[in-house]
């Protein structure tokens, strides 16, 4: 039967929603990659299909996804769950690596920028540490390592991927990115392909190792190649410079570690994961870098606990999941990712000083780890340590540069500490890398808000314009530029942002009051009043719209419309002294001295009942105005 392809939202074997889609056929070793998810799974995973309906290419898959669901949890390895039959078809699940929130999934997406020696020194080591567990774990080889094939985390943290799959495509059948030699079934990708997986010998770690070799040299050059072949070329250039080509050296303190994967002989290579990392740490104290540790192979057992802990939280059940966490850091004690976890889960529970020192905790056995230099942020934000906060999240920024929640994060306490300028730069950065994160919009919008009140209008102007950029339909952002740009003496600019945002929610009150009073101090009084009168009719922002129009109506010579709007309101509400305080102003102007009185000593009276103080400005007022119409009236 010819394998089955899904769309979005159908169900595979009546269990698994499909949630989307990677790959498809030939455009991915495994065939279609699904991310679905199941009504008692935690969170989704993902379901890679046997590319293909061949007995022996099934045969071959299973028994390789077999190794690799064999190979269990690591914190740098993406755990397989299961292999099975499913409508007739062979999947093998897996967890789902979302990837960076910048966008970044693997290193692929990575390789061709401009990376931090600290983030090479994180990613080598990690690595070097998943596949050690791997070979602990039975694996002889992954024997298709490629920038790919090395996810990254919501967290930057690398996972090494697919182990032993999809490697059975003809060689006529490909291009540059896979390769099959035919004669031998020996599979990988060209370009990353060592010698002896070339000629058909027999392979081990070491071939892993000079794949990662070119994946280095290429995160050390912005993406050259190390062997000078262009990428558009066929699959016979790169088997002759494997087999032929020299290296180009590189001007980089990694050139020594780069140069010994590459050795064509795997004798003269380094001869395991942990000969690389102990190479890597070498690089790091020459270069004066923190670097993090080498994650020595997971016990069998523990790892089910540590993935239980993980389920319970994404379950919404902490209580639970600190059990488990706790149980796992007894039998691992130097598990930084677990005191990272046991910290964030204290957090949830709000036991701060205990989420603080399991945090602290981690960060001595790993100092890189911008995940809980993030957390440790939020934690002393909490306490309203602003200064140490802002410290904390600025380290992981050094650790990760890409991480926009600690840059989305810091903001906070910048403000609180009337750094704005930094708080905007750093919120405009976030935007620049995930705009569409929603509690970033959501925050930088509030953010503004705050530094509105607070009169810090260039950073807000700058949050709001680039809130703007990020989406045009952002009527928030749109109100609080034209609320800048007001204050700023920009007012025809201000009223045209202010519409606009009335324009996308028009239901938006704010806004429109905000209108309202900008035009009337401008001379749109006509205008000004259409936006009262849609506030009036909904009811919104009722007393202010009732006062503001009465006050207009009476600067256009409308004094009796705007008595009666006055009494009408105050019938409904009597207890307002500002519709009083009006009533009493535009009586008087209108010479109806009697009702302004009465107004007066209403307002007087609604002030005493609230507990004014009687030397405040209001009591004095409404006392002073009680006797002068008095006066006039000879009572």
């Amino acid at each position: 039967m010819h394998p089955r392809d899904y769309a979005v939202g159908d169900t595979i074997a009546g269990l698994y929603r499909v949630l989307r889609i990677f790959g498809g056929a030939g455009a991915s070793g495994m065939g279609v990659v699904y991310l679905v998810d199941e009504r008692d799974a935690p969170e989704p995973f993902v379901l890679k299909a046997c590319q293909g309906d061949d007995p022996k290419l099934t045969s071959r898959f299973k028994r390789e996804a077999e190794v690799w669901v064999s190979i269990g949890s690591h914190p740098n390895v993406t755990k397989a769950l299961w292999v099975r039959h499913l409508d007739e078809q062979l999947f093998v699940a897996a967890e789902y690596v979302s990837g960076i929130e910048a966008g970044f999934g693997s290193l692929a997406n990575v390789v061709g920028t401009d990376v931090a020696p600290r983030q090479i020194l994180r990613w080598a080591i990690q690595f070097c540490s998943g596949l050690g567990h791997a070979l602990a774990r039975g694996l002889i080889a992954h024997r298709d390592v490629k920038p790919a094939n090395l996810l990254l985390t919501h967290q930057g943290d690398l996972k090494i991927a697919d182990f032993g799959l999809g490697k059975s495509n003809p060689i006529g059948a490909i291009a540059t990115d896979r390769l099959a030699v035919a004669a031998t079934g020996i599979t990988g990708t060209p370009p990353y392909m060592a010698p002896e997986q070339i000629v058909g010998a027999a392979t081990d770690c070491r071939c892993d190792i000079y794949a990662f070799g070119i994946v280095l040299y290429e995160l050390c050059s912005r993406g050259t190649y190390p062997y000078g072949v262009i990428r558009a070329t066929n699959a016979s250039s790169f088997v002759a410079a494997h087999l032929h080509g020299t290296v180009r050296p590189l001007a980089s303190p990694f050139w020594p570690v780069i140069d010994k994967c590459l050795r064509r002989s795997a004798q003269d290579r380094w001869q395991s994961p942990e000969d690389l990392a102990a190479a890597v740490r070498q690089v790091a104290v020459e270069v004066s870098l923190p670097c993090p540790p080498f994650v020595s192979p997971q016990p069998v057992g523990l790892e089910e606990l540590y993935a239980k802990a993980q389920s319970l939280t994404a379950l919404g059940r902490p209580e639970d999941a600190l059990v488990a966490v706790e149980q796992y850091l007894g039998e691992a004690p130097d598990a930084f990712w677990a005191w990272t976890e046991k910290g964030r889960i204290l957090m949830t529970l709000n036991r701060t000083a205990e989420a603080e020192e399991a945090t602290r905790r981690s960060l001595a056995l790993d100092s890189t780890n911008s995940h809980a230099w993030n957390n440790l942020g939020t934690i002393l934000e909490r306490l309203s340590q602003f200064e140490e906060s802002y410290s904390a999240y600025d380290r992981a920024l050094k650790c990760d540069p890409l991480n926009s929640g600690a840059m989305m994060n810091a903001a906070q306490p910048l403000c609180a500490l009337g750094r704005h300028d930094r708080a905007a730069t750093l919120l405009c950065a976030a935007l620049k890398l995930t705009p569409q994160k929603q509690t970033l919009l959501f925050n930088a919008g509030n953010l503004v808000s705050l530094m509105l009140q607070g009169h810090a209008l260039g950073p807000a102007e700058k949050i709001a314009r680039a809130l703007i950029s990020v989406d045009t339909e952002n009527s928030q952002a749109w109100h609080n530029l034209g609320v800048v740009l007001t204050a700023t003496g920009k007012r025809k600019e201000g009223l045209h942002c202010v519409r606009t945002a009335l324009q996308h929610e028009p239901d938006n009150a704010d806004s429109r009051l905000f209108l309202a009073r900008a035009c009337g101090e401008t001379g749109l009084i006509d205008e000004a009043i259409a936006h009262l009168d849609h506030l009036i009719v909904d009811r919104q922002h009722l007393a202010k719209a009732v006062c503001f129009k009465a006050q207009l109506l009476a600067h256009k010579g409308l004094g009796s419309e705007a008595i009666a709007l006055l009494e009408t309101f105050l019938k409904e509400t009597p207890a307002d002294d500002s519709a009083w305080f009006i009533l009493c102003s535009v009586a008087e102007t209108e010479g109806d001295i009697a009702k302004a009185l009465r107004a007066a000593r209403a307002c007087e009276t609604i002030l005493q009942r609230r507990g004014a103080q009687a030397g405040s400005d209001n009591v004095r007022w409404a006392r002073s105005k009680v006797q002068e119409l008095r006066a006039l009236l000879g009572t």
